[in-house]
């Protein structure tokens, strides 16, 4: 029994199962940023990912997020997004708008509208891949 650290400079192979009894790494979360934004407040409902993020609504319907730790992908990283509809409203979330909404290392946007194509505040789920 070792109570203290193992350092592990090549590959490690596990076979069978791994528990650990602690914590893991935040830098095994496979996302950069995820949450689930509030659109009636224009807040962070929930929050996953690696890092946290800050929401604002600049508008109906726009919304920008940020972050402090740049993406290593610079502004072409994986997102992926999709809206809550509520009653017959359907919600349509586009990302990576032009001007202040475009991405960046540290910022994304979103625009959400409904089936008419119409600006509306709508709840946003979404990740950032690692």
């Amino acid at each position: 029994y070792n109570s203290g650290s193992v350092l592990v400079s090549n590959n490690l192979i596990v076979q069978g199962n791994l528990t650990v009894n602690g914590t893991i790494s935040n830098n095994f979360n496979p996302f950069w940023i995820a949450g689930r934004i509030n659109a009636a407040s224009g807040s962070v409902h929930q929050s996953k990912g690696r890092y946290p993020f800050n929401v604002n609504r600049t508008s109906t319907g726009f919304f920008s997020i940020t972050w402090l730790e740049a993406h290593p992908d610079g502004e072409n990283y994986i997102l992926i997004a999709h809206g809550e509809a509520t009653g017959s409203v359907s919600w349509n979330i586009i990302h990576n708008g032009s001007g202040s909404l475009a991405n960046t290392s540290t910022s994304c946007g979103f625009v959400v509208r409904d089936h008419n194509f119409s600006s509306v505040n709508g709840n946003i789920n979404f990740i950032i891949l690692a």
